[in-house]
């Protein structure tokens, strides 16, 4: 559910990027970034970035803590 087109008022939203934590509770853990970048995932985490196949990010996915969706279609001509 999280990776269809979201819709709203001024247009379509796809996922863009999402935040992972890793760990037993916020303030024990570690955070991971993903962000799309064209059509490719990419796995941030500290120094070390990777590509990530399809079937990866969709595990990675399920436990995202945040996620940033971007304009896709702009649907208000006035905003």
């Amino acid at each position: 559910k999280l990776l269809n087109v979201k819709d709203s008022p001024n247009g379509l939203y796809e996922l863009s990027s999402f935040v992972v934590h890793l760990g037993t509770t916020l303030n024990v853990g570690h955070y991971v970034a993903y962000r799309k970048i064209e059509d490719q995932w990419m796995k941030c985490n500290d120094g070390e970035v990777s590509y990530l196949s399809k079937e990866e990010m969709l595990n990675a996915v399920k436990d995202s803590y945040i996620c940033f969706y971007k304009l896709k279609e702009n649907l208000n001509s006035n905003f």
